[in-house]
């Protein structure tokens, strides 16, 4: 089957600059104001030339965007410029392209909008140096755009995408002692219909077929979209035409299903329940929505792209697009842009009809601090959730708390390979070896002890790292961030050191563990080296137990504790640095891979630790469900309550300090799909809620 992009129905005003520039991409739910981002264009008559710039605080490759819409543009090229003084008469030829992915300049995708695209003036013309005045001299006419009698120049047809417009002759008249006049301008269009398949449900678990079944429709333009009339087809069903009003507003979701009936189809808001229509369980399906006069504006295929495999839909999830901008032509496949929903609706399944899509944050590396956990995606962009105080988030703003992850603003071209975090300072390390940190106590010079976004610490000439860990920046004294560079020297910055001291140890370190109290090190021989923290003057001293070598270390509130190399947990007093018995971990056959110390609390210490086999296993005092066995009980070492078949390959415990609730996160094997539990009462959990949980659930973006 083949399938005909997203359109939509909308006269959208669009932004546009007489300048050759690149995207904005905004979200799409908030609409900016003409005067937010409107771009200014300057004549010069003398020099017969035009340029334009926005007053925006965007990006400076900043072209234009629609008002409330996608964020994509038209384009404005102007060329032949020329000032004619015997008339006064200043000119030049003006070209629209479109750059967006479908049609504009038309009410249905196909025939052409009487009233064209038209290029308003939005303010202006104006003279801004010398006398007199200036008016267009050649308008296709007056109209009301964003206000009343403003002269437009129209251009007729159909625009597809990339396609380009005519040359029009823009014409001045421009009194003789006239330098300089400015104008703005905004461009008018209707384009075809922008709805956009976006979740489907086709195989429920809590409710029976057809009547579970549905799909939802996302409007991504600015008007209203009216579905009387449209046309539902499947994969060998007879097409459902929509015979009553149903009008999608702008950027909103309606859900179309089997029943209306929230206790027959699970608990899905569906807005219209069609007849004859079954979305298959297997790979060879289809769905479309069409329009009445005939064209697709958007269609799925069950199957997957040539090259990849097809997969049935899941049982009792929804499959979400990851974004309403994504091509969503294949459900299946590994280039699919269709993912399993987490968040859990009505009678138990997992989706969200009628509101946003909340897919699973999938990411290398996640760290819960006090009240907040950052995480870094496959793609090297940072994600802050929870308490944000003193833009411990960084993105940008220092006021409330979020229940889903939020976008880090990171400088543009950074991308980031590993995040820390502490109380209420966030530090991330680049995939050039460069740390950044953002949040309060940034171990900056005096006057800049807090930054709201992503800012460069100072490092020693011509060093780059590979690892880096945080500290308990607040309550201690002890160094705010340490790292490993790639020679395996210890740098550890603080209020003490902005630019970063060396630590001696005594050989390279291959992993760095940093908690309140001492700093532990382990050496590519698998020695493990500590020292405390507090006295600069310390040297490393080696953690003896004959013939025991160390996988990984990790220190806090007072305790060491590592994993021999035949698996075994072995924890030692801090500045004692001889280890104890071996633990016996249930049933004793286990071995494990990695582990994390959390908090102290009453006297106990927090632990986690993840086996070879992905099974976690936790310790301590409980109190805020941070073990995730189910309870508030303290125990000792115990399995975590996993979800059937997810395994872990690392998890990590928030270092909250004594009597403040904690949390711990996980990364699950292959997928990077991140898992926190424990205290939510800032949502640093980040599943849309600030529900405590005891058991693991998924972070959802």
């Amino acid at each position: 089957m083949r399938s005909i992009r997203p359109l939509g129905l909308a006269a959208l005003a669009l932004l546009a600059a007489c300048a050759d520039r690149g995207p904005l991409e905004p979200d799409p739910a908030a609409a900016p104001t003409p005067d937010a981002q409107r771009f200014e264009c300057v004549a010069r008559v003398r020099e017969q030339t035009v340029t334009c710039s926005t007053r925006a605080p965007v990006s400076s490759r900043l072209r234009g965007a629609i008002l409330g819409g996608q964020g994509q543009l038209v384009q404005l090229t102007s060329s032949n410029v020329a000032f004619d003084g015997g008339t006064g008469t200043f000119s030049f030829d003006e070209t629209v392209q479109n750059l967006l992915p479908f049609a504009i300049g038309t009410l249905d995708g196909v025939n052409a909008d009487p009233a064209g695209i038209r290029v308003f003036f939005h303010t202006g013309p104006t003279v801004t140096s010398g006398w007199g005045s200036v008016t267009v001299q050649n308008p296709d006419g007056v109209g009301v755009f964003t206000a009343t009698n403003q002269p437009y120049f129209q251009y007729p047809g159909v625009l597809g995408p990339s396609q380009t417009s005519a040359a029009k002759s823009w014409q001045f008249h421009v009194d003789p002692d006239v330098a300089f006049f400015a104008f703005t301008l905004l461009v008018s269009t209707h384009t075809a219909p922008t709805l956009v398949i976006n979740e489907i449900m086709a195989h429920p678990s809590t409710a029976s077929e057809p009547a579970g079944e549905w799909f939802e429709v996302y409007n991504r333009s600015s008007d209203a979209i009216d579905l009387q009339g449209w046309t539902i087809a499947s994969g060998g069903d007879a097409p459902y035409t929509i015979a009553t009003s149903l009008v999608v507003d702008p950027h909103t979701w309606v859900v179309l299903g089997g029943s209306t009936d929230p206790a027959a189809n699970g608990g899905a808001p569906v807005a219209l329940a069609w007849t004859g229509i079954d979305l298959a369980n297997g790979t060879g399906d289809w769905v479309a929505l069409r329009s009445p006069a005939g064209f697709t504006a958007d269609s799925v295929d069950w199957g997957a792209a040539p090259a990849d495999a097809p997969l049935p839909p899941p049982t009792g999830a929804s499959l979400q697009l990851d974004s309403v901008g994504s091509d969503n032509l294949y459900l299946s496949g590994a280039s699919s842009h269709w993912s399993a929903a987490a968040a859990t609706f009505g009678s138990g399944q997992q989706g969200t009809p009628g509101a946003r899509n909340l897919a699973a944050l999938q990411a290398v590396s996640i760290a819960p601090g006090k009240l907040h956990t950052c995480a870094v995606d496959l793609g090297g962009q940072a994600w802050c959730w929870g308490q944000n105080s003193f833009g411990e988030l960084g993105i940008g703003d220092s006021v409330g708390s979020f229940t889903t992850p939020r976008r880090v603003r990171q400088p543009a071209g950074v991308s980031f390979t590993q995040v820390a975090v502490g109380y209420y300072l966030t530090c991330a390390l680049s995939s050039t070896g460069e740390p950044y940190c953002w949040g309060w106590q940034l171990p900056l010079p005096t006057g800049h002890a807090q930054r709201k976004t992503p800012w460069p610490l100072a490092l020693p000439p011509g060093v780059t790292f590979t690892s880096i860990v945080m500290g308990d920046e607040t309550s201690f004294p002890t160094y705010d961030l340490c790292a490993v560079d790639t020679a395996g020297q210890v740098w550890c910055w603080d209020g003490a050191h902005p630019s970063g001291v060396a630590l001696a140890t005594p050989e390279p370190a291959v992993q760095l563990a940093l908690g309140d109290r001492e700093i532990c090190v382990r050496s590519g021989t698998d020695q493990v080296y500590c020292k405390a923290t507090a006295v600069d003057a310390d040297t490393f001293v080696v953690v003896r137990q004959p013939g025991v070598t160390f996988q990984w270390v990790d220190t806090n509130e007072g305790r060491g504790c590592g994993i021999s190399g035949i698996g075994q947990i072995q924890c030692w007093p801090a500045w004692v640095h001889t280890p104890v018995t071996p633990y016996t971990s249930p049933p004793a056959t286990v071995r494990f891979g990695s582990l994390s110390m959390g908090s102290t609390w009453d006297g106990s210490i927090d632990m986690c630790a993840v086996s070879t086999t992905g099974q976690a296993y936790c310790e301590g005092h409980n109190q805020s469900g941070q073990l995730g066995d189910g309870t508030l009980a303290p125990h000792s070492l115990a399995p975590v309550a996993q979800p059937p078949g997810v395994l872990f390959s690392t998890v990590q415990m928030s270092r909250a300090g004594q009597g403040t609730p904690e949390h711990t996160c996980a990364l699950q094997q292959g997928s990077g799909t991140a898992w926190c539990w424990g205290a939510n009462e800032h949502g640093q959990l980040g599943d849309g809620t600030t529900n405590p949980r005891l058991v693991p659930v998924p972070v959802l973006r």
